[in-house]
């Protein structure tokens, strides 16, 4: 018995996402699954913006309080 034939759909690759719409989806995916509760005026949107930051930049763990700093100065 063949099997029947199922219409292919595939994935379009994209090529024009621009770094900001990268991470903005990143921070945005870790807000909707993550909570991490923070005292403070620090908000959990700024420290996912900064450790997406740092990684896209590949930047050390300890240089973190530069990068808070940076996100909180409007």
């Amino acid at each position: 018995m063949p099997f029947a034939k199922s219409k292919k759909t595939t994935c379009r690759k994209s090529n024009d996402l621009k770094p900001k719409e990268c991470c903005a989806h990143a921070i945005a995916a870790l807000d909707q699954h993550l909570t991490i509760p923070i005292q403070g005026r620090l908000t959990q949107t700024d420290l996912f913006q900064a450790l997406v930051g740092m990684a896209a930049m590949q930047q050390s763990i300890h240089s973190i309080t530069g990068f808070l700093d940076d996100t909180r100065t409007p």
